[in-house]
């Protein structure tokens, strides 16, 4: 399929164009929320964390924005559901299934992000808050796809949230946010950013 390798190539035009736009903005708070790759979440290379090509990249990354912002905040691994919730939900729905099928017990999904924490765990970044948006959608057993009370889904597909979704995310870590943004102190440039 031509849209498969055509993939990369415009993933690395995108990534250029990211790190060109922090390095020309400089902004005192970047907010990095991106979706957790087969590379970056899938099993570490010869189980070593530190020569793992995943962990190497997200380090590489960090490395290159972090003389140009103040704080970063980096999600951890999203929710991902081992079926599409956007097309499963309105099957279930009509076909007076239950719903509760679709939720997924929270040690699967710690089970399945693992290797990612693995990497996020072996990051140096003094600048770093790392947010986990699984935090909105799960509790200590279970990690939820659909809201119970007004029986519509917070996804769209595997991990996509719907604006339910966004909105139960917003919610969540919205105190959170102002908190970073509150401490975030920027008041000399020239000593926190390289000059050009």
């Amino acid at each position: 399929m031509p849209d498969q390798k055509l993939r990369p190539e415009k993933c690395l035009s995108y990534t250029n164009a990211v790190d060109k736009a922090i390095k020309s903005i400089k902004p005192d708070l970047l907010i990095v929320d991106f979706w957790y790759s087969p590379e970056l979440s899938g099993p570490i290379h010869l189980n070593n964390v530190s020569t793992d090509s995943g962990t190497i990249a997200m380090q590489a990354f960090i490395d290159s924005i972090s003389p140009y912002t103040c704080k970063i905040v980096m999600t951890l691994p999203h929710l991902t559901f081992d079926q599409n919730i956007g097309r499963e939900f309105p099957k279930r729905l009509s076909q007076g299934l239950p719903l509760n099928k679709l939720n997924m017990q929270k040690s699967v999904w710690e089970k399945k992000r693992e290797d990612g924490m693995k990497r996020i765990n072996a990051l140096k970044c003094s600048k770093c808050t790392f947010l986990n948006i699984a935090d909105a959608f799960c509790d200590e057993r279970m990690c939820y796809a659909y809201d119970k009370e007004l029986n519509i889904p917070y996804f769209d597909d595997w991990h996509h949230t719907t604006i339910a979704g966004l909105f139960k995310t917003m919610k969540h870590f919205k105190p959170t946010l102002f908190s970073i943004v509150d401490s975030v102190k920027c008041s000399n440039k020239s000593e926190n950013f390289i000059q050009k």
